[in-house]
């Protein structure tokens, strides 16, 4: 799997769980959300490898420029 995935897989998850539906606003705290946790893998002392979150990064961007451009489409699914 994709490192990625394996990162946003506990916040998917829980979100939904939680929630069916979800509005763009939500969905842009999700993103937020996903993002402060990438930074925090990246930022974290306590990693016995150091993986390269470049794709992470890149995947949070694209999803970032696609909700700003088209909210509705973005909680589409």
């Amino acid at each position: 799997m994709k490192l990625y995935f394996l990162l946003l897989l506990p916040i998917l998850m829980q979100t939904m769980v939680q929630q069916p539906s979800y509005t763009p606003e939500q969905a842009r705290h999700i993103i937020n959300e996903t993002a402060n946790y990438i930074n925090l893998v990246n930022e974290s002392g306590y990693l016995i490898f150091y993986p390269s979150l470049s794709e992470a990064y890149a995947y949070m961007n694209n999803a970032t420029k696609f909700c700003n451009s088209s909210p509705n489409l973005a909680v589409s699914y």
